[in-house]
């Protein structure tokens, strides 16, 4: 009997008439309003009960007699929206998607034709084209920046990946040019903001995702932005006093402006005259300290530990092997990925100096990098990020310049930590829990 049920309904998709898109009439202005409300009942209750191919036929002649309704509602066009976008999902065959992909982008345009709505309709069909067909990319950033253009930016969550990321590939592509993009950038940035201080975690975590897929752009087009940008974000004012009397130092700095196009920036013509006096200068013997900063800045990662390690056995001042302890734990975690040497070294600055509120900001951020490796099940991830907080209050409590990052940082990551109903269900009130693999260590959740 099922399979009976299923053939008519293909047989009638198949012979069903066409709509004819250029009306617009309500129930109360057609000879037959009262049968397309009766169909309208009928695939409305078909619909909340997820009965698609039963939903059809009634939807279809209810949009066939007045595709307005009442013409207050846009339920005709939404609704046969979702049917037909359960019905490509369900299909197989390519051709027959490909029908019901252009009869979806029809009952977008049709929505406008009868409703208005321009933008937000036309964003909703620059969404279905990014996720579900994967239409031309061109095509379907103008549809998603003209949503966004009549919107005036106010757009849901949802837009922010989408922009980002075909923005970028044309650009790339050379179909979008810089100006435009720093623009988007901009206006997207601010979007990102709003929704990052919601309380809605759908919201959040789009607006994280998409912050993540901007900023991995931005380094991968680097030079994205002009110089002014790089003299502060690089803070290559800093640089240059801490690199004053090194010349090695002095020629990355000199490289690394360039590389930013600051070659006509007063400290660039600083720099390169005092790199060339120093290189005047008869060839002296480097420390252990400045051989492991040439070391690190030429990326030998692990010849530069040993000489930072080496610079604090000959180093008297407590304050330098902290920075060289420092160091050396960035280097561990950040680019070699040795977690627990780097919690060696965060020891042993904790041991010198125990008020330096950097060994926990450095300890949170191994916590926050290590999620995947240490984390079994989703308990243990947020239980890693409690213990980044803890770690975030810590450092802020010792160091009050460092209040502003981690309140952030906390404020960030919160949403992720174990939930009170979680820990209820669990039976994990009062008890302590605890992380193994290089973290070690436990709370009482």
């Amino acid at each position: 009997m099922k399979r009976k049920l299923i053939l008519a309904f293909w047989v009638f998709l198949l012979i069903s008439p066409p709509v004819f898109y250029a009306q617009c009439e309500m129930f109360s202005e057609v000879p037959n309003g009262d049968e397309g409300k009766k169909n309208h009942v009928i695939y409305r209750d078909f619909l909340k009960a997820e009965k698609f191919e039963k939903a059809f036929p009634f939807w279809q002649k209810a949009y066939t007699i007045a595709p307005r309704a009442d013409g207050k509602r846009h339920y005709h066009f939404s609704d046969g929206i979702e049917i037909y976008k359960n019905f490509y999902e369900e299909e197989k065959s390519g051709t027959q998607k490909k029908e019901y992909e252009e009869k979806i982008l029809n009952l977008y345009k049709h929505w406008i034709e009868c409703l208005g709505k321009e933008g937000k309709v036309e964003g909703l069909k620059g969404l279905d084209m990014y996720w579900l067909f994967e239409s031309d990319q061109e095509t379907t950033f103008k549809i998603l920046k003209k949503s966004f253009d009549l919107q005036k930016g106010k757009v849901d969550s949802d837009y922010l990946y989408p922009l980002i990321d075909l923005g970028f590939k044309l650009y790339e592509e050379e179909k979008f040019k810089k100006p435009e993009l720093l623009e988007l950038i901009l206006l997207l940035r601010e979007r990102i903001t709003f929704f990052k201080g919601k309380e809605d975690n759908y919201d959040k975590e789009n607006a994280v995702e998409a912050e993540q897929l901007l900023e991995e752009y931005v380094d991968y087009f680097e030079p994205l932005y002009d110089c002014p940008f790089y003299m502060k974000e690089k803070d290559f004012e800093q640089m240059a006093s801490d690199y004053w009397e090194h010349a090695e130092d002095l020629k990355i700095l000199r490289e690394e402006m360039e590389k930013f196009k600051c070659m006509e920036h007063p400290l660039y013509q600083k720099v390169r005259a005092r790199y060339k006096k120093l290189t005047t200068k008869p060839v002296r013997v480097l420390t252990s300290l400045e051989k492991a900063r040439q070391a690190d800045n030429a990326k030998q990662y692990k010849k530069a530990i040993k000489l930072y390690e080496k610079s604090i056995n000959e180093q008297k001042d407590k304050s330098k092997k902290v920075n060289a302890l420092l160091r050396m734990a960035l280097l561990e975690y950040g680019k070699l990925r040795n977690f627990s040497q780097a919690k060696k070294y965060l020891m042993e600055v904790q041991e010198l100096n125990p008020g330096e509120g950097k060994t926990y900001m450095m300890l949170a951020e191994m916590y926050l990098m290590s999620v995947k490796e240490c984390a079994n099940n989703k308990m243990d991830e947020s239980v890693i990020y409690l213990l980044a907080i803890n770690k975030w209050k810590k450092a802020k409590e010792l160091d009050s310049s460092l209040e502003k990052e981690a309140n952030e940082k906390i404020q960030k990551y919160l949403p992720f930590t174990p939930q009170k109903e979680e820990i209820f269900m669990r039976s994990l009130k009062g008890k302590k829990y605890k992380i193994g693999c290089w973290i070690q260590e436990s709370v009482i959740l």
